[in-house]
């Protein structure tokens, strides 16, 4: 098809159509309205960006790593009993069906 001496398909013309379309539902919805919430979006993106890279070791450093230490200590702790935590292991693939316990090999677990 040819549209002011350009030659244009269907696809160009979808194209077309779908800007118009968004075009008069930006306009029913205010352009100002629309503008505005792009500019929102697009300066919060960068203030999440700008303050991630600028503050993730400052906030990591002050808050998270104790308490992961901790945490990690604790169970750390209360895992001292390996044949134990082997023994029940082993018991929970025992009861499991019996061909997805074939392929579980807890036997290769040395506690040494």
């Amino acid at each position: 098809m040819t549209i002011f001496n350009y030659t244009v398909n269907a696809f160009d013309v979808g194209i077309v159509l779908l800007i118009i379309i968004l075009a008069s539902l930006g306009w029913k919805r205010g352009i100002a309205l629309g503008v505005a919430n792009f500019v929102r979006y697009s300066f919060g993106m960068f203030l999440c960006f700008y303050t991630s890279s600028h503050c993730s070791q400052y906030v990591y450093d002050n808050y998270v790593k104790q308490r992961c230490l901790d945490i990690i200590n604790e169970k750390i702790a209360v895992s001292n009993n390996l044949d134990e935590t082997i023994n029940n292991l082993n018991e929970y693939v025992k009861g499991l069906p019996p061909v997805v316990s074939k392929l579980i090999d807890t036997k290769s677990i040395d506690i040494s």
